[in-house]
């Protein structure tokens, strides 16, 4: 056995004397500054440890939440969690639990009430603090997990306005960087996702938009929160249908980051592949669409297998694209396979009951377009049994109901039963605009989402259809006509009122090759009217027609950026125009909404009320200032988009007509050619039938002019003034003339058309029977811009001295 020996004992002995001594003379003369120094740092490390453990415990909390559901172990975690927060007096770590707790209860039960107790108790404890940025963050995301609670609940306008709450509090530069990007990150994507249940395509496109930058800063540019940004873009341009090839992009985008973080056969991949295959679909590209939909459909299988409610959703765009198609057996049997899914999955009754009223109302389409028109009544009404009961009246649900009446409008359209077909329009076009129980949240024309707009246009639009259809030889078809030409003015009424609103423009497009028929429909009905009473008021509202046609035709072409040349505007204006909109029309949504909520709770809710107005007005100054801009800088662009007096045959004739004078404006329908000829006593319209040779006339001409190609040229020149000119020869007795052109007739040189046919043989430009030699004609995009300038033409400008204009090609 070893023993310790006495010398080595001696020693240790005489070390631990002598550390002793060391010990007390340090403690005695060091400074105390250093030895409390010490102690702190000892009491540091120990309170970042202890934090670290708290810190643990809740993600410990939050794992258990995404995986096991365990809700005992949860609340142990988080109650053990914030004694030590509590310990330590960190209110913001207890503040944490409190809302952590409350989204666990949201993400397992979403008990509203308990997740409502949580988050008051979590913002009481805000209040207690100092208005700084961590106040700010916490209340903050307290606003988010309320938000979120509340859309589980298909309260969508609550979760919109919660939303709206947390976004101005994570605005705020105080808040930390990172923790702030993540926020915002959250509370736009979200938002957007809400906006999409209302159909509001371009609130959500904007609150994407938004989203983009702060998803960039917190998870980097490839990164599975940014594909799903750029796939909710798509989804919104491709619900919108303004703009597909935009749509295909941002799917592209998304499609590219997701084969690149998962591969070919993640459910993520799939979902992108549905939207590039509903882009598609819009598009009328069939076989492109049922392609990407088979893709989804595979992914689908392998990755969450045959019993999936997005292999539901598969299944039932499938059947739309093969209806499309002509296939019916196929698309009755891809609804076949879409309701055996449904019958195997375990939903909540409400999300059942939706989903269960698609199969009826896909059925009722695929039916329709049989020509089985009582078919598709039965499957109609059972869509809308399925739907229409106390616990489905919510601002979601409502536009099934108007795609099942819609639906059944047109089976009786199609039986000759126009008075019910009437009726159901009309219901269409009262619940579109949120004349019901189902409710929307604003029901004038601007506020209309882009689903509402569509729909109330729609509706409008087949009733006239409907309705001209039943005139004949009816006794009152005066009346009738009168009907028709009301819905045709409502329809431009509301379609001027969405273009000059505060929305977003760009999915106003959806609508503007219909507006085309409407105008057309328009200026027919009033010459009819004009023939049948003799009131020669009615030219008045084909003088509006052609006006807000020209008016469209301007604003469309400045969407697509064609008319940048001619209107001069910057691209930089354009985009600060498009940007305002999108933010005053997010801004005033907030604002409405808390204001719709009645008054604040307690005072931090309503300096958050008095920041929102004041972010609003802010806007609204900016606009205007915007619009005077436009007026002072750019007044071609302003005067087409912003203008709202209407021209109106006695502005035309005291401000532009002498007694020698005319005015001539055409408008280009689908087959046939309108011409409105104003005089200073007279107004008629002319209409003429088009052959299919009509823009391939303009063309010749223009190559014979810039060819100089002298047979080419006058044949075709003759040709065009015998549509053109010569049947409206009669109208005038002098010799000016106002010319306003329309579609490809602005190509057209009037003055340079042939009144005689030319001899082959012949080839002297200098002795042809141009049209100027009879009469001195001028040009006008429009009558509004024509009585802008307040003279009707004039060889000379103000000053006296002549004006010269060159054009050496066109």
């Amino acid at each position: 056995m070893t023993g310790i020996q006495p010398g080595a004992s001696r020693r240790t002995l005489l070390a631990i004397v002598l550390l002793t001594i060391i010990g007390s003379l340090l403690w005695n003369f060091l400074p105390s500054e250093i030895l409390e120094l010490s102690l702190l740092r000892a009491e540091d490390r120990e309170r970042t440890e202890k934090l670290r453990r708290a810190d643990e415990l809740r993600r410990r909390a939050m794992i258990l939440r995404r995986t096991t559901y365990d809700m005992d172990s949860i609340r142990y975690y988080l109650t053990e969690a914030r004694t030590t927060y509590s310990k330590l007096y960190d209110w913001y770590g207890v503040v944490q639990t409190y809302y952590n707790q409350a989204e666990c209860i949201r993400h397992i039960s979403n008990d509203l009430e308990t997740v409502r107790n949580y988050i008051d108790t979590a913002l009481a404890l805000c209040r207690e603090r100092a208005d700084s940025g961590r106040v700010a963050l916490a209340r903050a995301w307290c606003y988010n997990v309320l938000a979120k609670t509340y859309s589980g609940h298909w309260e969508i306008d609550s979760a919109i306005q919660y939303y709206g709450r947390s976004i101005h509090l994570a605005l705020d530069r105080r808040v930390d960087s990172e923790e702030r990007h993540k926020l915002l990150h959250d509370d736009y994507y979200y938002s957007n996702l809400l906006y999409q249940r209302l159909r509001d395509s371009e609130t959500a496109l904007e609150c994407l938009e938004l989203c983009l930058p702060h998803s960039i800063a917190a998870y980097g540019e490839r990164s599975f929160q940014v594909a799903a940004v750029y796939n909710g873009m798509g989804n919104c341009v491709g619900t919108g249908q303004s703009d597909l090839e935009k749509a295909l992009k941002y799917y592209n985008h998304s499609y590219d980051i997701k084969r690149e973080l998962f591969g070919e056969s993640h459910r993520s991949v799939a979902n992108t592949c549905y939207g590039i295959a509903g882009a598609f679909y819009h598009k009328q590209e069939l076989d492109q669409a049922l392609m990407w939909y088979r893709k989804a459909q595979r992914i689908y299988r392998e990755a969450l297998g045959t019993s999936h409610l997005s292999l539901f959703r598969v299944y039932r765009m499938l059947a739309m694209v093969q209806r499309s198609m002509g296939e019916f057996n196929a698309a009755h049997s891809s609804l076949d396979s879409a309701e055996a899914i449904l019958a195997r999955l375990q939903l909540p009754p409400e999300e059942l009951r939706i989903n269960l009223a698609e199969i009826p109302l896909a059925r009722g389409f695929v039916f329709t377009a049989m020509k089985e028109t009582d078919s598709a009544m039965a499957a109609f009404n059972r869509t809308l049994s399925l739907i229409q009961t106390e616990s489905t009246k919510t601002s979601f649900h409502k536009w099934k109901i108007v795609e099942a009446y819609s639906g059944m409008a047109q089976c009786y359209q199609e039986q000759g039963a126009a008075a019910k077909a009437l009726e159901y329009f009309d219901r269409c076009i009262q619940l579109a605009r949120g004349g019901s129980a189902y409710g929307s949240r604003d029901t004038s024309a601007r506020s209309l989402s882009t689903k509402a707009y569509i729909e109330v246009l729609n509706g409008l639009n087949s009733k006239a259809d409907v309705l001209l259809a039943t005139v004949g030889d009816k006794a009152d078809s005066l009346s009738i006509l009168k009907q028709v030409l009301d819905l045709d003015l409502e329809i431009i009424r509301i379609s001027e009122s969405m273009r000059l609103g505060s929305r977003s423009e760009s999915s106003k497009i959806y609508f503007a090759s219909e507006l085309l028929s409407v105008f057309e429909r328009g200026i027919k009905t009033s010459q009819r009217l004009m023939d049948a009473s003799g009131g020669a008021q009615y030219a008045d509202y084909a003088l509006h027609f052609m006006e807000q046609n020209k008016s469209f035709l301007f604003w469309q072409s400045i969407l697509n950026r064609r008319a940048k040349g001619f209107a001069a505007i910057p691209d930089s204006i354009l985009r600060y125009e498009r940007r305002l909109k999108y933010r005053l029309a997010f801004w005033e949504d907030q604002y409405n909404a808390s204001v719709a909520s009645g008054a604040a709770k307690d005072s931090s809710e309503a300096a958050a009320q008095a920041e929102l107005h004041k972010v609003l007005l802010q806007l609204q100054r900016e606009y205007e200032q915007l619009i005077n801009s436009l007026e002072k800088d750019y007044p071609v662009y302003y005067e087409v988009k912003y203008q709202t007096e209407a021209s109106s045959l006695d502005s035309v004739r005291h401000k532009l007509l002498g007694e020698q004078d005319a005015v001539v404006e055409y408008f280009v329908g689908d087959s046939s050619l309108y011409a409105l000829v104003i005089t200073a006593h007279t107004c008629e319209i002319l209409t003429s039938e088009l052959d299919s040779n009509f823009r391939t006339d303009i063309q010749r001409l223009r190559q014979g002019i810039v060819e100089h190609d002298f047979p080419l040229y006058t044949r075709y020149a003759h040709r065009l003034y015998q549509v053109l000119f010569e049947p409206l020869e009669p109208k005038f007795e002098g010799a000016k003339i106002l010319i306003i052109p329309d579609d490809v007739l602005t190509y057209v040189p009037f003055e340079a058309l042939l009144t005689k046919p030319i001899s082959a043989q012949e080839s002297d430009y200098s002795v042809l029977p141009y049209l100027i030699k009879r009469f001195q004609i001028a040009y006008s995009y429009s009558a509004a811009l024509a009585l802008k300038s307040g003279r009707f033409y004039s060889r000379t400008n103000e000053s006296g001295d002549v004006l010269g204009g060159f054009a050496p090609k066109f």
